[in-house]
């Protein structure tokens, strides 16, 4: 009987002693799992990292370290984006010391995804959780590539509060007045940014901050001031570019191609702004005094014309043989901004001439400046997919026709058909206006026009 009882209260306490232990040694070989993930993970060997990790997971559920090693062995990975989403979400889930983290790379992976909306979520939240103007540099970073700098104000004013004299979310303020056309502001701005840098600040680092400083003095017509600015960034071959569109050689052949459309207005204001940076260019000189000539004579030479058609008419010269003279009238009431007139002796040219492009295309402007916007692209659409002409008339038919859009806010469609301009000549004139499509769209959603 004593043996018997022995038995029983020996049995009792192993049982006892084994429910003791054993979660102490399957805790270990959780540990022993983890440590072997870790390893595989430090050696980019994936693959056997996540079976490590998951065997660790399994030992121990609740361990939230196991869970966010995991997640970073799939961010790591780089092409495993929406793994790694899927895997910080459950940590976050969780009331952990690693949400915070969690939720700046959930967004670094939103952004790899290119769901721009909810990387900025993800960042605006981290920010909430730890003031911490990091990450508002990186949400406007995003809304700046985005061409959605109409949102980045009140990202700016937030991050301003919390840290007044940051230089950097200055330089995104800046930014936000230089594309919003409130360039006062911008360089304001950008002096305050060079005074809390001080010293000498030169290289490429440094270019984002000359280009800027030298965008606001460019517009504000301080062309040696923005000039002394760019010349600390044309090494950086991004904002070098960048600077190249605001030269007066890149204006000058942007002049030239409205010059092309009959768009003397846009070129005349080009042309003046050449002289202001380069005074003495002869060839910008040149095309204004041919445009303040033809203004000049232009009732002159339009009462000529007409005498000489009605005369011809009077003896019966033939359609044919009035052509050119009705060629020259029709880009001469044009030029006077009579397009009614201009419209009419096109379509009398156009009945004897019907395959004459360069007047197809006076037409089309024609229909344009008289509102008729959806009969002007048709024209120019018309005449781009004509087999046999150049490439030269063809891209000029196409800018055009981006015009006509980008002028009646058909801002998509325009920037579709720019795509479609950019060769020969046409080319910085297309990017010219790329450029006023996106600065133009930000402006209207800020509430500047």
């Amino acid at each position: 009987m004593l043996h018997k009882n022995f038995i029983a209260k020996t049995v009792a306490i192993a049982a006892l002693m084994m429910c003791f232990y054993m979660p102490q040694a399957w805790a270990q070989e959780g540990l022993d799992a983890f440590v072997k993930a870790e390893n595989f993970r430090q050696n980019r060997d994936f693959t056997n990292a996540m079976l490590e990790y998951d065997k660790a997971i399994q030992k121990e559920p609740k361990s939230m370290k196991y869970l966010y090693n995991k997640c970073l062995c799939f961010h790591e990975m780089q092409k495993k984006p929406q793994e790694a989403i899927d895997c910080f979400q459950k940590v976050v889930a969780t009331q952990s010391e690693y949400n915070l983290t969690a939720y700046e790379l959930m967004a670094e992976n939103y952004v790899k995804l290119d769901k721009v909306d909810e990387a900025i979520k993800n960042y605006d939240i981290a920010f909430q959780k730890r003031e911490d103007v990091s990450y508002k540099y990186y949400i406007l970073d995003l809304l700046f590539k985005e061409g959605r700098a109409s949102e980045a104000l009140a990202h700016i004013e937030s991050a301003r509060k919390l840290s007044p004299e940051d230089f950097q979310i200055i330089y995104f303020e800046a930014r936000y007045n230089n594309i919003m056309g409130k360039n006062e502001e911008a360089l304001a701005a950008m002096k305050k940014v060079f005074e809390i840098l001080g010293g000498e600040v030169e290289g490429d680092d440094f270019a984002k901050y000359f280009y800027e400083l030298g965008y606001a003095e460019h517009f504000l017509g301080n062309y040696a001031a923005a000039d002394a600015a760019f010349s600390k960034a044309l090494t950086h071959n991004y904002f070098g570019l960048k600077i190249k569109e605001l030269s007066w050689q890149n204006y000058l052949a942007v002049a030239k191609s409205y010059v092309d459309i009959f768009e003397n207005q846009t070129a005349r204001e080009l042309l003046n702004k050449v002289l202001a940076i380069q005074p003495d260019q002869p060839e910008a000189k040149e095309m204004i005094r041919k445009m303040e000539a033809a203004e000049a004579d232009a009732a002159t030479a339009i009462s000529s014309l007409v005498s000489k058609v009605n005369e011809g008419k009077k003896k019966n010269v033939s359609p044919m043989q009035l052509a050119p003279l009705q060629n020259e009238l029709a880009i001469r009431y044009f030029q006077a901004n009579n397009f009614d007139d201009a419209l009419k002796c096109t379509n009398e040219y156009l009945a004897v001439n019907p395959n004459d492009v360069r007047v197809q295309f006076l037409r089309g402007m024609c229909e344009f400046r008289l509102g008729n916007s959806d009969e002007a692209e048709y024209v120019f659409e018309s005449i781009g997919k004509t087999p046999k002409i150049d490439s030269e008339a063809r891209v000029k038919c196409f800018f055009a026709m981006g015009v006509v859009q980008r002028k009646t806010k058909q801002y998509d469609l325009a920037r579709k058909t720019f795509k479609k301009s950019l060769g020969g000549s046409f080319v910085p004139a297309s990017k010219y206006e790329v450029e006023l499509i996106k600065r133009t769209i930000q402006q209207e959603k800020g509430g500047n026009k």
